[in-house]
């Protein structure tokens, strides 16, 4: 029995509404809460007379009070079954709050349980029923886990069990979704066809300024031909102290193989003093005409005679702005300069090889040590056309080729 003494409440859910609590319940239906309710409890509107041959012979559990429904039995409340009725608090498992009704349900219309007018009733199953929360009758039990659940599994309702949940792997689609063919299984059983796993994503190569990048081998190529023309000014400029250099170390070549084929000692065989000073001057003589064929053709225009060739040209990395001289120097220096220390071991010729091959590792841009230098990169001379000018070009092509199929067609529907 509750401390709340009867009569009419509004609800604590609904304040729209008030019902009569008799201490145990609430009773009736509810009244607008403007409405001056009666001095005592509702009238209960009787059963209806069941019809003949609906008679159920099982007494019920508990006793009934006049004029009131019967509460349910514990078959009817047991666990997984809502309890509606009766104080909030106590449909939610915590008691009545001291001096607050509980919120309202409207009783179920009830539905005798015997042949005998006014006898005991209990609400049809799957029917909230109202009053104070029973316990299930001895020997009664709650439905029972899926195998693999542990108890008050996450996403159970109170006063439940745990959810019929499948245990956790890999994700199945819906039974009667047709799958992609061909694709590979995934929580499908072996053999049988079912959702591709995530694509790889695969980012398009990227386009400076509109202008795609320029191939290995387009580069390879326009480096050979330059090197090409280098050389070439080489034979014409420092031809001359080549020969010198030749002659006057001619002399000491033929002693020291000599002296290596027959065994002797070449400790004492010395290059000529004239050798070190000519090969200095040949290797500057190099350098300065390669520094004057690359840097002042990239610096104006971004193209060499081997890049004109190709089709391909350098160009900053930040802006479509021709390199100028500062810029053109700074990408130079790390793939000329190198030249001056070709006689030290082969070191020079080492770090231009090791510039070369850099594009072939380099991702995106395919940059070399001296594009990464000078901030720059080598794209295709031409800018790639724009969608809208693609689109354009597409639909020309497409008209042209309709214009001719239609002159075809006139002249074989012409008569000789």
């Amino acid at each position: 029995m509750s401390d709340i003494a009867p009569g009419w409440y509004r609800d604590p859910v609904d304040p729209t509404i008030q019902r009569y609590w008799d201490g145990e319940g609430y009773l009736g239906e509810p009244l607008p809460a403007d409405v001056t309710p009666p001095p005592g409890p509702p009238q209960v509107v009787p059963p209806p007379v069941p019809s003949a041959g609906i008679v159920n012979s099982a007494p019920s559990a508990t006793a009934s009070r006049p004029g009131r429904p019967a509460p349910a039995s514990g078959s009817a409340a047991g666990p997984g079954r809502p309890q509606t009725a009766g104080p909030y608090r106590e449909a939610r498992g915590a008691g009545p709050a001291p001096g607050i009704p509980a919120a309202p349900t409207s009783p179920p219309p009830a539905t005798p349980t015997s042949g005998v007018p006014g006898a005991p009733t209990s609400p049809p199953p799957g029917v909230p029923v109202s009053g104070p929360p029973t316990s299930a009758p001895p020997g009664a039990t709650s439905p029972a886990a899926p195998p693999g659940s542990p108890a008050g599994a996450p996403g159970s309702l109170p006063g439940q069990g745990p959810g019929p949940y499948p245990p956790a792997g890999p994700y199945t689609p819906p039974r009667g979704t047709p799958p992609i063919p061909g694709g590979p299984t995934m929580g499908s059983p072996p053999g049988m066809p079912g959702w591709p796993a995530y694509p790889r994503l695969v980012l398009p190569a990227p386009r400076p300024h509109g202008y795609r990048l320029a191939g290995l081998g387009a580069r390879f190529m326009a480096r050979f031909i330059d090197t090409l023309a280098v050389l070439g000014l080489n034979i014409l400029v420092n031809g001359y102290f080549v020969y010198q250099y030749y002659k006057v170390n001619l002399p000491f070549w033929q002693e020291f193989r000599e002296r290596f084929y027959a065994g002797e000692s070449t400790a004492g065989v010395e290059p000529p003093e004239r050798s070190s000073t000519l090969l200095i001057i040949i290797l500057v003589l190099a350098t300065a005409l390669w520094f004057a064929y690359e840097v002042p053709a990239q610096a104006n225009t971004g193209q060499t005679l081997g890049k004109r060739l190709l089709g391909i040209k350098v160009m900053r990395l930040e802006s479509d702005e021709p390199l100028g001289f500062r810029r053109s120097i700074r990408r130079w220096n790390t793939i000329g300069l190198p030249t001056l220390v070709w006689p030290c071991y082969g070191v020079g010729f080492v770090l231009q090889f090791v510039d070369a091959i850099w594009p072939t590792f380099d991702r995106p841009m395919h940059q070399a040590l001296h594009d990464k230098s000078a901030v720059t990169v080598v794209v295709q001379a031409t800018p790639a056309p724009s969608p809208t000018e693609r689109r354009a070009d597409n639909d020309q092509q497409a008209n042209d080729q309709q214009a001719n199929d239609q002159q075809a067609n006139d002249q074989q529907e012409r008569p000789a």
